[in-house]
């Protein structure tokens, strides 16, 4: 499973030349920091206890081509911090962050070798006072792989997920934390669009009472792709959401007791953003009115707001944001901002925050800079 600074694990790339354009005006979202130096990327934030805010990606450092890092957001500002991975020969980043506390965060992430760009799975635990990788073998020694979400609910209950390299073949990888041993649980496809022998790649986490959502996507019979949301539940797998070919899924959000899947979907003459929500009986496609070329990678929200982040392409990628509810319904939202988005969250004051762009998220042109934008909370 080879690995370069323009491919995604998740195996979609976004094929638009990077058009020079100017920050769009929006009075409420300010960017909070900018990671120094380029390539960079943000690839995921959390707010997940009382006063904490996390985001983590890639930067550069010294001779390294892109190191994990997890920023923290503290009094003074944000914290830098690189996990401490044995990079000799490689480079890497982190994909996602789930915190349940202070003194309690998990993120995932991948190395690469810089020789051939083979690729293995990066898990590390925040205690409060240090970052330690996860020593596992999560891959066999001849294989490949890469984490690519996580999610945590209590110290005795995490989920990380992503894909490994079975021969020429991405098969997902789904691994549980009691609190004293990994276990690794079998993914069964539910989704008849998917091709036997094709690739699954995993893109999201969303850890629920009812149990824990899985998003994913398939390669269909005719090369595309096909999404998938599934819900583990005492032992057993349902789907929630089976998405024919060129209807895919790039984020999974839990908002109150709903689960938010978004994505993009094939319209008949273009792509266009998606969203699907709903519970475990299914979730149903949101009717949203969008531009062509876009397309979103994260959700989050409460009672009252719930945000779409992405991408639009037929102008950039530039960043794309709706806010709304179902019921009022969702209106785009401009943002001071460069370069598309790859996350969002809610802090418990219901301040927003957004980041970006995603790694691999641009061809050619000027690298991009990765920054957090932040918008005050409604009066």
């Amino acid at each position: 499973m080879p690995y370069s600074k323009r491919w995604l694990p998740i195996g979609i790339a976004v094929a638009a030349a990077l058009l020079a354009a100017p920050a769009q005006a929006g009075a409420a979202w300010r960017t909070s920091f900018e990671v120094a130096g380029s390539p960079a990327s943000i690839e995921a934030l959390d707010a997940g206890g009382p006063g904490e805010l996390w985001a983590v990606g890639g930067r550069p450092a010294g001779a390294a081509y892109d190191v994990p890092t997890a920023w923290h957001r503290v009094a003074k500002g944000w914290a830098p911090m690189s996990i401490p991975v044995d990079l000799s020969g490689r480079w890497g980043y982190l994909t996602d962050i789930s915190s349940v506390g202070a003194g309690d965060a998990w993120a995932s992430g991948l190395t690469v070798a810089q020789r051939n760009g083979s690729a293995l799975p990066l898990l590390a635990h925040w205690n409060g006072a240090t970052w330690t990788v996860v020593d596992h073998p999560w891959v066999a020694p001849s294989e490949t792989g890469a984490f690519t979400a996580v999610s945590s609910r209590s110290p005795a209950d995490v989920w990380a997920a992503g894909s490994h390299a079975a021969g020429t073949q991405s098969l997902p990888m789904f691994w549980h934390f009691d609190g004293g041993v990994w276990s690794q649980v079998a993914v069964p496809v539910r989704n008849r669009q998917c091709s036997a022998g094709g690739d699954i790649s995993i893109t999201g986490i969303a850890a629920a009472a009812d149990g824990v959502y899985l998003s994913f996507n398939c390669q269909t019979g005719t090369f595309q792709l096909a999404g998938t949301v599934q819900r583990f539940s005492a032992g057993r797998w349902h789907a929630v959401l089976k998405l024919d070919s060129r209807q895919i899924v790039l984020g999974l959000g839990l908002v109150g007791q709903t689960i938010w899947a978004v994505g993009s979907a094939w319209n008949g003459t273009a792509v266009q953003g998606a969203a699907w929500s709903g519970n475990a009986a299914g979730l149903t496609r949101q009717p949203l009115s969008l531009p062509t070329g876009t397309v979103f990678r994260a959700v989050a929200g409460n009672a009252s707001q719930v945000f779409l982040a992405g991408e639009r392409n037929d102008l950039g990628p530039l960043p794309f944001l709706m806010q709304g509810t179902i019921a009022d319904g969702f209106i785009a939202t401009p943002v001071p901002y460069d370069r598309g988005l790859s996350a969002v969250t809610l802090s418990e004051n219901r301040r927003a925050w957004l980041a970006g762009p995603t790694f691999g998220g641009w061809l050619g042109g000027t690298p991009p800079h990765a920054a957090v934008l932040t918008s005050p909370p409604p009066r």
